[in-house]
């Protein structure tokens, strides 16, 4: 197509069109680009059109196609070229010098925010030259060379401040400002510095100050590359300093719920803190009480303004929530009335979700290979809002599922032969049940304990399998980060066989009697969650997930050997007659999202997870816990669960899961088509081992060995993106087999045409983003 339309697109570039193709940024001091290139190229007031794969600008060519020809406008344009030059074009961008110029003082503008205030910036226009010779005429390249020099450092820093008490105040505080001798100037930090003096005077009862009142200055002319800043605050008036407040009345009042009955209107109670109008909502004045952190006659602060804001928004049973601060018209008491009007929202909510299947996680066990499941299902879930008056929110989810389950030694008569069905009950409460003083110091969290209760029975062509499960959870989450703490969970898992085949093989296999024996889980766990997602300004951010340590049957086995209870014939504790498992578990996931522009980013993947089975169960741990690679979410270019453990693999191999994981995934995404269609370059790496040695060889983890034993693919994806569902098709292939004997592992070399290529693909359809 490039060589059809190649010959034509220069008729239908207009006359004297300088399409600008390129903006070069180069700082004279190399060592310091890093510091101020971004700022720099974000300065830049006209960019050129964004390219596809970072190559070609697909958009503008297909634009030039669809404009007519020079000398007929009008007489051959037609509904195709329309379509061309609107719906898949994209105008190119025309060289507008005056936006040079601009550009240029937005960048002495950016400099002189950072210290720099006298640098040299020269710009030139130049074509574009083909392989770095040929130029390319009326393509445009425009280059800036910038000469930075010394920047300015503060030397000193002077507080002139006329009242004497926030004079005191703020010098006591200078310890965390943003503003330290030696740095270099940076405008950015004393706009920090205003909020953060701001923010420590209102915590010291200073209701009325802001940052009206406070300014910078500088003083540069004592040479030598030196700044004198100065933080000024001014009175209230020439000679009026500002006032501490004090808290006065509060009032609290639940907006009229339309959906109670209007009669049942509570009376007004009247609390040595606070005043409460309940109207006709049945909400405790306990739970108003407990998350409300302003105080009668207290001085103002506003970090107890914001926590009770927080804590009444985190308990999910108001629409809005509105504090309004007046200060009392007296000009000598110096006192706030505050009035809390809470909107509550509607106390039943029901929600049915159809679903659509694509299973990873094949359950087809005893198969030379692992298939993918496709089905459907349904979810329905009904809450209730203050429950019991005290802010709970009840929970029930009920789900039921349908999956066609593949595989060469699946009797498919049956066409849906696999059936989930579930029920989960939770109560949240909105507090840290049993830590009443610990709950009370988290001023800026939202604190939550989680009772949870489920039961799923499980039906499939090989086995039968009901799982109870009962536990309670912490929780406690920050801006950036989120904690759980699980101090008990329980499960029970009762396995049946329903195919007489596996049921034999299981008399030998230790792993299926492992997995078919009814077991007991009691375990602990400790997590946490980091991600600055809220502060991303461009879609980039870092996420960061460490299940710190999930311990099970410890404090079981403890309490035998105090008892001195006997161990069964296998050396085996039980708990009430059944199996219970012993382990300890960690595993971390980190991601790295990286927008380059509106049309290309970047994501990266780190995953890594080690269990270790001891005690109780020394050699296995429970096989839900266990980890597995491959499949849509994991290692494209290979088959769920069908990598692993190391490099063992032989014939009628039915475990491929482990203790030990590691797994590492990059994606380049692009936009193709106006956002709606996706497209990605990818490779997945990883593996799984086991963590003691069982006697399988290659299968258990080794420091000087697992690098060679990793797994790795490569492939093309192509993404519907619907907004509310993302639907994925990826194709993938593998480079690297861990399950071939070493000098085969590397199977790239043998894809010699593109056949062979296709009979190693592997299609992975799914919904959302792999990570």
């Amino acid at each position: 197509m490039c060589i059809l339309f190649s010959c034509n697109l220069a008729k239908r570039q207009l006359q004297n069109e300088h399409q600008l193709v390129k903006n070069n940024v180069k700082i004279v001091e190399g060592n310091r680009s890093r510091f101020v290139k971004g700022v720099l190229e974000e300065s830049i007031r006209q960019k050129p059109n964004k390219k596809f794969l970072g190559l070609a600008r697909l958009n503008v060519w297909f634009y030039r196609l669809g404009v007519p020809t020079v000398g007929l406008p009008g007489k051959n344009d037609n509904e195709l070229k329309r379509f061309l030059r609107y719906q898949l074009g994209v105008n190119p961008v025309i060289l507008d010098s005056s936006l040079i110029e601009r550009s240029e003082k937005s960048m002495r503008n950016a400099l002189s925010a950072r210290g720099y205030f006298y640098p040299n910036i020269d710009f030139s226009v130049k074509p574009l030259k083909l392989f770095g010779i040929i130029p390319q005429q009326l393509r445009e390249v425009v280059s800036y060379t910038i000469k930075l020099n010394r920047p300015y450092n503060i030397y000193s820093i002077d507080l002139n401040i006329a009242d004497k008490n926030i004079f005191q105040i703020v010098k006591n505080h200078m310890d965390n400002s943003f503003l330290k001798l030696g740095n270099e100037y940076n405008k950015e930090n004393l706009i920090k510095e205003q909020g953060r003096i701001v923010e420590v005077l209102r915590n010291q009862g200073y209701f009325q100050f802001s940052k009206d009142f406070l300014d910078f200055d500088l003083d540069s002319s004592d040479g030598n590359y030196k700044i004198t800043l100065g933080i000024n605050i001014q009175n209230k008036t020439d000679f009026d300093p500002h006032d501490i407040y004090t808290i006065n009345n509060i009032i609290v009042e639940i907006e009229q719920n339309q959906g109670l009955d209007d009669k049942n209107q509570r009376d007004t109670i009247r609390l040595k803190n606070f005043t409460y109008i309940p109207r006709n909502n049945k909400v405790n004045p306990e739970v108003i009480e407990r998350n409300l952190f302003l105080e009668k006659g207290a001085i103002f602060t506003q970090k107890n303004l914001s926590a009770t804001y927080n804590k009444f928004t985190d308990l999910q049973i108001f629409k809005f929530i509105s504090i309004t601060p007046t200060p009392i018209d007296d000009s000598i008491s110096h006192k706030l009335d505050f009035y809390i009007k809470l909107t509550p929202l509607k106390k039943y909510d029901m929600v049915i979700e159809p679903q659509a299947i694509t299973s990873d996680q094949s359950n087809t066990l005893g198969q030379l290979a692992a298939y993918r499941n496709f089905g459907l299902a349904a979810s329905a879930q009904f809450s209730d809002k203050n429950i019991f008056h005290g802010a709970e929110i009840l929970s029930f989810r009920l789900r039921t599922a349908i999956e066609a389950q593949g595989g060469s030694t699946i009797n498919n008569s049956q066409f849906f032969n696999s059936n989930e069905y579930s029920l989960t009950a939770s109560l949240s409460l909105p507090r840290l049940v049993f830590l009443k003083n610990f709950d009370r110091k988290l001023l800026l969290s939202s604190t939550k304990t989680i009772i949870t209760n489920s039961i799923i029975y499980e039906t499939n062509l090989q086995y039968k399998r009901t799982v109870f499960t009962t536990g309670f959870t912490y929780q406690i989450n920050k801006k950036l980060y989120s904690y759980n703490f699980s101090p008990l969970e329980i499960s029970y898992i009762n396995t049946n066989f329903a195919s007489a085949e596996l049921e034999a093989r299981s008399k030998t296999d230790i792993l299926l009697q492992n997995i078919f024996a009814n077991n007991l889980i009691t375990d602990s766990k400790f997590g946490l969650t980091y991600s600055d997602k809220p502060l991303s300004r461009d879609g980039s951010y870092f996420y960061w997930r460490w299940d710190v340590l999930e311990v099970a049957g410890t404090s079981i086995t403890a309490f035998n050997e105090l008892l001195g209870t006997p161990k069964d014939e296998k050396g085996h504790y039980k708990l009430f007659g059944v199996n219970y498992y012993q382990y300890a578990k960690t595993y971390m996931d980190a991601r790295w999202n990286k927008v380059l522009d509106i049309n290309n980013s970047i994501h990266f993947r780190a995953a890594g997870g080690y269990a270790l089975p001891f005690g109780n169960s020394p050699n296995f741990i429970t096989y839900e816990k266990r980890f597995f690679t491959g499949g849509a979410n994991s290692i494209r270019a290979f088959r769920p669960r069908s990598v692993g453990p190391g490099t063992f693999d032989t014939i009628n191999q039915i475990d491929r899961s482990g203790e030990v994981k590691i797994e590492m995934n990059f994606e380049y995404r692009f936009n193709i088509y106006n956002h709606l269609f996706e497209g990605a370059i990818f490779t997945d790496a990883g593996n799984v081992w086991t963590a003691k040695d069982d006697g399988r060889k290659g299968a258990v983890f080794k420091y000087n060995e697992f690098i060679d034993q990793i797994a790795i693919g490569s492939g093309l994806g192509v993404r519907l993106n619907l907004n509310i569902f993302i639907f994925r098709l990826d194709a993938a292939v593998p480079i690297k087999d861990p399950r071939l004997a070493a000098s085969e592992r590397w199977v790239i070399g043998k894809y010699n045409d593109f056949g062979v290529m296709w009979e190693n693909t592997i299609l992975n359809f799914g919904v959302g983003y792999p990570f």
